[in-house]
């Protein structure tokens, strides 16, 4: 008799643990049935990944009902910009100059952002990085984002949030942030001059 209530409690456990977390059981919330694919790239968001590098606040999990879905939008925007540029390349229009170098005669935070882009656009990571080093980050943060949005809509996993912030962690990026701008707007007076 004790092995028989064991085993309805071990039952139980399952039946209770696919019921909450039914995308382990190769079904979504919705019934339908999600590829070994899938499976395997929600592992990959899992937030057991995250905590394990400190980074307990970034969290994977499905939409709510009505939650605004970035990862299309963001795609849409970058797609949209980046063919934007493309065209106005193809039909030979002139860049557009750097009012703030033009009036001061010092480069802007963001000068060599355009070669920065269009070295990137070559495969010239390089010259890329030399010309602006913070903008080339951006730029290929940008590229691993759409990537991870491709990846998402395809395979149709759970989305990679932020939840709860702590304080310390804000305070600590918005340092690294000023930094990383002051270090490459330094850069570029010295590299632009």
């Amino acid at each position: 008799m004790n092995k028989d209530f064991r085993k309805q409690t071990v039952n139980f456990h399952f039946e209770k643990q696919s019921a909450e977390c039914p995308a382990e059981t190769g079904h979504s919330a919705d019934g339908a049935r999600i590829s070994h694919r899938s499976q395997a790239v929600e592992k990959l968001l899992n937030r057991h990944f995250c905590e394990k590098f400190g980074l307990g606040w970034i969290i994977a999990r499905p939409l709510a009902p009505r939650e605004t879905d970035f990862e299309p939008w963001f795609l849409f925007a970058t797609a949209t910009f980046g063919i934007g540029c493309l065209t106005w390349l193809g039909l030979g229009l002139p860049w557009p100059m750097c009012w703030f170098r033009h009036s001061f005669g010092v480069p802007c935070p963001t000068c060599g952002a355009t070669r920065s882009a269009l070295a990137l656009a070559h495969g010239n990571i390089g010259l890329a990085f030399r010309t602006n080093p913070l903008m080339c980050l951006v730029y290929l943060g940008v590229i691993f984002f759409d990537l991870y949005a491709v990846a998402v809509l395809l395979f149709r996993t759970k989305r990679l949030r932020l939840d709860r912030i702590p304080l310390q962690v804000q305070r600590i990026l918005r340092v690294i942030v000023a930094c990383l701008v002051i270090g490459n707007w330094i850069y570029l007076f010295c590299y632009l001059r």
